[in-house]
């Protein structure tokens, strides 16, 4: 998809004839390296962007499918105040999850050197 968008291309710092990474080196670094390992680096990526402020981290799980809708902009309600502070609560429980296994992840790095 990064080559198709423009966006993220110069996002990224890419040229338009530049190679892209193909998307099988996550999947070969966490066959190398192991699930734990992987995990830690992934969430700590995730925690730096969320201090960057470059997301916001209240988005916990991501779902890239497709599906056609069929509604109007004039249908959009707002959300309730204790569902925003619900779902601001589950994304602080998520962080301190992120958290404690990046330091689990580290201290077991460590030990290993």
């Amino acid at each position: 998809m990064i080559p198709e968008r423009l966006d993220y291309l110069w996002f990224l710092g890419y040229q338009l004839d530049d190679p892209i990474p193909d998307h099988s080196v996550l999947s070969k670094a966490r066959k190398r390296w192991g699930k734990e390992v992987f995990v830690s680096l992934f969430s700590r990526v995730v925690q730096q962007c969320v201090e960057a402020g470059l997301v916001e981290g209240s988005k916990i799980h991501v779902d890239a499918s497709l599906v056609a809708a069929n509604a109007s902009l004039g249908s959009v309600r707002p959300l309730d105040p204790d569902l925003v502070k619900a779902i601001e609560q589950c994304a602080k429980e998520q962080v301190q999850k992120l958290d404690e296994r990046s330091t689990c992840a580290s201290a077991a790095i460590r030990g290993h050197t």
